[in-house]
């Protein structure tokens, strides 16, 4: 679901790093839900993507529960 939100915005996971300032790897991974950010950076994701909190945590949420 991130990485759906994210294309359907036109953004590349390096786009989306760059306004992130993070490495372009770290989306990916956490995309893939292999790894777990901070609250403060999905909120800036989510900010960024303009979708709420709420939906940025729960689509993590069922990843990492996979």
């Amino acid at each position: 679901m991130l990485a759906a939100w994210r294309e359907g915005r036109g953004l590349s996971q390096d786009a989306l790093a760059v306004q992130m300032q993070c490495d372009q790897s770290y989306i990916s991974r956490l995309e893939a839900g292999e790894r777990q950010a901070s609250v403060t950076f999905l909120l800036e994701w989510a900010d960024v993507l303009g979708i709420s909190f709420d939906d940025v945590a729960a689509a993590l949420l069922e990843l990492w529960r996979r």
